[in-house]
């Protein structure tokens, strides 16, 4: 069988990666002003901004193209670690802020508290 080619160009594909990046950039924005999340997040993207904008780069701004490049490959870097060093309780409440997440669907639904699971090993004795 012939494969379908694929719809590279698919304008709803297009709107729909920049809307998911736009709402990734809300998401980081509201963490990064969330006081329960740490400093160390917090000071790793403030040096991710910096690097971006100051003159000194890996690969100078001069190569058109390739020196903008390193810029946000370095910041979408600071984006990556920052939502996974925030607790994942706190973006899970501002994703579902953003996103708008039905109840049914939020994490951890279940009504058993953790202290209230015991994990083991077992052995059989066999008689």
């Amino acid at each position: 069988m012939a494969d379908k080619p694929k719809d590279v160009a698919n304008p709803q594909k297009q709107v729909g990666m920049i809307v998911g990046a736009f709402n990734t950039l809300r998401l980081v924005w509201r963490l990064f002003w969330d006081r329960r999340v740490p400093r160390l997040p917090k000071l790793m993207m403030i040096g991710a901004v910096v690097y971006a904008v100051s003159p000194l780069d890996f690969v100078p701004d001069i190569l058109i193209g390739f020196g903008q490049m390193d810029d946000l490959g370095v910041f979408l870097l600071a984006c990556y670690l920052f939502l996974e060093m925030c607790p994942e309780e706190v973006v899970a409440e501002h994703r579902r802020a953003i996103f708008g997440a039905p109840p049914a669907t939020a994490p951890n639904t279940s009504t058993k508290d953790e202290a209230d699971v015991v994990e083991g090993v077992f052995h059989e004795v066999k008689d």
